[in-house]
This record gives C-alpha cells, structure tokens and sequence, in this order.
C-alpha cells in the first residue's frame, strides 16, 4: 500500500515502565523526546467482547519515524498485555499511515484490511482523538497493524517530527500538553 504524501509511519512497542523504556530509547538511539500522556478512551471491543483498555502512552520520534511506547496500567486482557505475558517487553503493532483520516477512509482502511483475511483483535474510540482499529497479524509480522482516524489530533503529529529533528537532547520525558506551549 503506497502511503499519501506527508502520512507518517508509527512502530509500537509495549513495555513495563514508561520512563525507563524511554529513557533507554533515547540514549541508545536518539529517539525523543517523548510525550507522555494516558488517553481516554471509550467503546473498547477486545477479541469481540467489551474490554477494558487502560494504559498511558509515549509518542516521540526517532529520524522520519513516530515511535510509541504503551504501558498497560493493569492487567485485565488487552492485545497489550497479550504481548508482555507472552514475550515480554517488545514490538507491539505498526500503524503504517498516521495521517488525519476522515471517517470514510478509516472505514475503508479497516475493510481492506478485513479484505486481506485479518481479524480485528481490538477496537476503541480516544476521546478528542478518533476510533483505532487493531488488526491481529501476529502470525505475519509478529504483531498487530493498526488504523487510526486521528482527526483533530493529527496536527501534533508533524510538530513532534519537527520538534525531534531541532531537539538537543534535553528534558527527553514530557507531558504531552506542553506540545502546544502548555504546562
């Protein structure tokens, strides 16, 4: 699938700690800073069955690659914990165009997914975000590939890339409010 000009690309990873994962990222590889936040999210579906999705995430960048490090804040079944109990700390999912997608193309990304013979493991509305669809491809890449609408959250996603290529280094662990100049 050929990605329109100016989508991202995010890899995931799903890990135990936030903070020491990230800090770990940055000083290995450069990746960062980070922006850290829990998001709402509602409507959960987990392998067809209402589920209970509660974690907090790290968005940062690494080159031309939004990166994400997920933390589940319990341990009721999610695809995230499915994944620490499983292997441990790792590779998660890829969502391959994080881009501002209308309703419409998401509906249309999640069918030819679906087209393609995978199983939708989970689904969940983020709240002031929009609906993300998990596709479980764990027997193909050892994982998930995830659709996200993102709607009016979109506009953070080229200020973090912007912001990763003029980043000393410094204050690599941040609230995801102080993206847009907040405390």
């Amino acid at each position: 699938m050929a990605l329109p000009e100016g989508s991202y690309t995010q890899t995931c990873f799903v890990v135990r700690n936030i903070e020491d994962s990230a800090t770990r990222w940055t000083r290995a590889t450069g990746a960062g800073p980070w922006y850290v936040f829990q998001p709402d999210t509602r409507n959960t579906i987990y392998r067809d069955e209402p589920g209970n999705d509660k974690y907090r995430l790290a968005l940062g960048f690494l080159g031309g690659t939004c990166m994400e490090l997920v933390q589940p804040l319990d341990r009721e079944p999610s695809i995230f914990n499915e994944i620490l109990e499983a292997r441990g700390e790792g590779f998660h999912h890829v969502c391959p165009q994080m881009s501002g997608l209308s309703g419409a193309s998401f509906d249309a990304r999640c069918r030819e997914l679906e087209q393609r013979g995978l199983k939708l493991a989970m689904s969940n509305e983020v709240v002031g975000l929009g609906r993300a669809s998990f596709y479980d491809a764990l027997d193909s890449i050892g994982g998930f590939i995830e659709v996200f609408e993102l709607g009016k959250g979109y506009p953070m996603v080229p200020v973090m890339a912007d912001g990763h290529l003029t980043w000393n280094g410094a204050n690599p662990l941040r609230p995801l409010e102080t993206l847009f100049g907040g405390s």
